[in-house]
């Protein structure tokens, strides 16, 4: 019966006919999908029907191209042979005693956290975070990068105790105690950037703000101040408000380029600890990456007292260095563009921007040549004039001079494997306190 209808002759005309159908069908759905994807109205309710079904192969090819297949997604080849590789010993041995709070990921534990002392060549500490707990208080947050294979314990950030608080790059915010156990955690979506301010009383923490009428047609990305102890949030600001509360910031949101949800992605909040001529204690540094804006805001007037869009380009991770100049990790990526063409400044560099003079320097270009991060990326000015990277896109950390690198980390799995990093941070001797580690767990 199934052969029969299947093997059916057909004429001619009705194959036809079906095809002129098929293709109208094709054009006004294609039509359709548009004027969603632009922003439109026009189709209400149907609009995100419209969207999921547009996505789907798209998610069909992702499924087959990406490293979803990957057993574990967050584990690359590396050419390294162990972890801490040194290109210049005596100026290590000279200048060397700092340590790295590591975001990373093996076959035995996903995502963990270890602290590493580059003196001694040897991780020192470790953090596992109880992912299934985490995921039992807080039930919306477990699919997606909130899962045991993406999971990422974002931007560890360290407390004197031993604590360490961080997310997952799209979820929670959470903080650990030494022993492993979750003292508070926050059900909202954090990414990207915590810093501290005020010791260890209140930490800036990056978030996305939930939808409402205003906002429902684009993510609003702004930051929260929390009290580090109780995980209260103190006070939350919307990075979309603080822009267009000056009408003429209106052309930089909606008027360049076409519509894109994600028009600010915040991906670094910094306090302002110090009061000189260009800056007030409280200001925030705010790096948006897709604006291209960095911008110094102060909370208590509610006003931009500085921004620039460029120089760089995408950029992550901006810092206030003192005495009006500023650091900003420029990806120099241009979104959307085929991958033979996307990096149109040649590569990634670190730009040391004045805002007394409005000029800048590169002073790391030759050391920064071949970085081409298309995402992610931190840097850090240490002390005595070095740089401290994080390239993401490589899953590498390095300590850098003008002139050359010095050393390069990778958490190295054995096998030439790799695991993933998550936003590196570098603290000097005087940064850290190492009491903890001697604490007993019960």
């Amino acid at each position: 019966m199934l052969e029969k209808f299947l093997f059916k002759k057909i004429s001619l005309w009705i194959v036809l006919l079906l095809i002129i159908f098929g293709l109208i069908g094709l054009s006004i759905f294609s039509s359709m999908v548009r004027h969603v994807s632009k922003g439109g109205l026009l189709l209400g309710k149907w609009s995100p029907i419209i969207e999921e079904v547009a996505k789907f192969p798209g998610k069909v090819i992702y499924f087959f191209r990406s490293n979803t297949l990957k057993v574990d997604p967050q584990i690359a080849k590396t050419d390294f042979e162990k972890s801490l590789n040194i290109y210049n010993q005596s100026y290590f041995d000279n200048y060397e005693d700092g340590y790295l709070l590591v975001s990373t990921y093996d076959y035995d534990n996903g995502s963990f956290i270890l602290l590493y002392s580059l003196k001694e060549n040897k991780e020192i500490f470790r953090w596992i975070p109880p992912l299934d707990e985490i995921h039992k208080m807080a039930p919306e947050f477990i699919d997606g990068i909130n899962s045991h294979r993406y999971y990422r314990s974002q931007h560890p950030l360290l407390m004197n105790n031993g604590d360490v608080i961080f997310s997952s790059g799209e979820g929670p915010l959470v903080r650990l105690s030494s022993c492993n156990k979750i003292k508070w955690l926050i059900p909202e979506i954090y990414h990207h950037s915590i810093n501290k301010y005020d010791g260890d009383n209140l930490i800036y923490a990056v978030k996305r703000l939930k939808k409402n009428e205003r906002n429902k047609h684009i993510w609003d990305d702004g930051f929260s101040i929390i009290d580090s102890q109780t995980g209260k949030q103190i006070q939350e600001f919307s990075v979309e408000k603080i822009i267009l509360k000056n009408e003429k910031n209106r052309g930089i949101v909606w008027g360049v380029g076409e519509f894109e949800m994600d028009r600010y992605h915040v991906n670094q909040v910094y306090p302002i600890t110090i009061t000189d001529d260009f800056v007030k204690k409280g200001d925030v540094l705010i790096s948006i990456r897709n604006l291209s804006m960095v911008m110094l805001y102060r909370p208590s007037e509610d006003k931009i007292i500085w921004k620039s869009v460029g120089p760089w380009i995408n950029q992550h991770d901006s810092r206030y260095l003192g005495d009006g100049k500023i650091s900003v990790f420029g990806n120099n990526v241009v979104r959307g563009l085929a991958q033979r063409f996307e990096f149109l400044l040649g590569h990634s560099d670190i730009y040391i921007y004045d805002i007394s003079t409005d000029t800048y320097t590169m002073p790391f270009s030759k050391v920064m040549r071949n970085s081409k991060q298309r995402s992610g990326g931190i840097f850090k000015l240490l002390n005595n004039g070095d740089g401290f990277v994080e390239q993401s896109s490589d899953m590498v950390v390095q300590r850098f001079s003008e002139k050359e690198i010095i050393w390069e980390y990778v958490n190295y799995l054995g096998n030439s494997e790799k695991g993933n990093l998550n936003w590196t941070r570098y603290l000097s001797k005087s940064e850290i306190n190492l009491e903890f580690i001697n604490n007993k767990c019960k």
